[in-house]
C-alpha cells in the first residue's frame, strides 16, 4: 500500500513532502505531510496577531491568501508567480507588459510599483522589480531547466524570460521597508531551507526509505519529526538568549551538530522529569553552544538570512 504517492516519471511511485510552517519571532512549528506529487500546498491563512508578515514560497502561492492576510490587518510578502497577470489600473483594463518593462531596467536597478494582481476582484500589490546580471540570469534558467526535466514538465518561454528578474509583490507600506531591503526580508525564508538541512543531514530524517509497513514507517517519521521539532526549539530559544544576552550569533547547522551528543542524556532527563538533571544539562548545552556553535564572523553576506534583524526578544 502506498500511503503518499510520489511524482512519477523518472521520479519514485511513493514519496512524502513535509510542509513546514516557522514562527519566527516565537519559535513555534508546525509540520503537515502530503505527497509529493502535487504541489507545495498549505491550506488557508495561518493564524497570526495583527501586523504579522507571512513570508510565503511560490510553491504557496495564493492570492486569495494574501487577500485574507490583508484584511487581518497584517502582511504578506512573496515572489511573484510567473503566469500572474499585473495590471495598472484596479479594472484591469490596462495589463502590464512585464518583459518588456524589464527589458527598458538596467542590470542591478531595482523599481517598485503599485499594480492589481487577481482574477474575479483585483487586488491592490506593491511590485518590487530587481533586475539581475546576465550571469545570474543564465545560472537561473539553468536551474530551472534541470529541475523540471527530472519531472519531465515542459517550461515556458516567458518563465525562462523572466529569470532576468527577482519579482516581489506585497503589502508592507515603503515608508515601512524600502525597495532594497525587500530582499533582504525575503531572504529570511531561507531559513525553513537550514532547517530542512539540519533535520535531514544531522537529525537523521531521510531522503529514501526502503519498503515497509505503513505502520512502522508512520511511527518512524513521527518519531524522528518530534526529535527534530524538539531540537528545533532548543536551538531556537538558546539562539535568542545567547544574543539578549552576551550578543552571540549562534549557527543553526553548528547548533544541531553540538546538541547531537547530547541527546541521550537529554531525552532521558525528560522520560524521568527529572527537574534538577534537565537544568544541568541545559546549561551544559548552553556552555557548549557558546564554545563551539558561534556563527562566523561578519561578512557582506550576512545581511541575508540573518536571523536576528528581526527578533529582538525571547517570547
Amino acid at each position: 500500500k502506498t500511503l503518499y504517492k510520489g511524482s512519477g516519471g523518472g521520479a519514485s511511485e511513493a514519496g512524502l513532502k513535509i510542509d513546514a510552517l516557522y514562527g519566527l519571532r516565537w519559535g513555534t512549528l508546525e509540520v503537515r505531510f502530503h505527497d509529493s506529487g502535487g504541489s507545495d500546498h498549505w491550506q488557508g491563512v495561518p493564524k497570526m496577531p495583527k501586523g504579522s508578515l507571512l513570508l510565503r514560497d511560490l510553491g504557496y502561492f495564493k492570492v486569495g491568501d494574501f487577500q485574507t492576510v490583508a484584511q487581518a490587518e497584517s502582511f504578506f510578502l512573496s515572489r511573484l508567480m510567473h503566469h500572474v497577470n499585473v495590471y495598472l489600473d484596479a479594472e484591469g483594463k490596462q495589463e502590464m507588459d512585464l518583459l518588456s518593462h524589464l527589458a527598458a531596467m538596467a542590470e542591478n536597478e531595482i523599481q517598485s510599483l503599485k499594480v492589481y494582481i487577481g482574477q474575479k476582484h483585483l487586488f491592490e500589490v506593491r511590485l518590487i522589480l530587481q533586475k539581475v546580471p546576465q550571469a545570474v540570469a543564465e545560472h537561473k534558467r539553468h536551474k530551472l531547466k534541470t529541475d523540471k526535466q527530472n519531472k519531465r514538465k515542459n517550461l515556458s518561454g516567458r518563465r525562462l524570460e523572466l529569470c532576468c528578474a527577482n519579482c516581489y509583490i506585497t503589502n508592507i507600506p515603503e515608508e515601512m521597508v524600502a525597495d532594497s531591503q525587500i530582499m533582504v526580508l525575503y531572504s529570511l525564508r531561507w531559513i525553513i531551507e537550514i532547517l530542512f538541512k539540519a533535520w535531514k543531514s544531522i537529525d537523521g530524517l531521510k531522503e529514501k526509505m526502503n519498503r515497509m509497513k505503513p505502520h512502522r514507517f508512520m511511527c518512524m517519521l513521527y518519531a524522528h519529526m518530534i526529535a527534530a521539532l524538539m531540537d528545533t526549539k532548543l536551538v531556537h530559544f538558546f539562539k535568542i538568549e545567547s544574543w539578549n544576552l552576551f550578543g552571540f550569533k549562534i549557527s543553526e547547522l553548528k547548533a544541531f551538530k553540538v546538541l547531537k551528543p547530547f541527546k541521550g542524556q537529554w531525552w532521558k532527563a525528560l522520560r524521568e522529569a527529572d527537574p534538577q538533571l534537565i537544568e544541568l544539562i541545559l546549561i551544559d548545552i548552553a556552555d557548549t553552544f557558546m564554545r563551539l556553535a558561534g556563527k562566523r564572523k561578519y561578512s557582506q553576506r550576512e545581511q541575508y538570512c540573518d536571523f536576528y534583524i528581526c527578533v529582538k526578544s525571547q517570547t
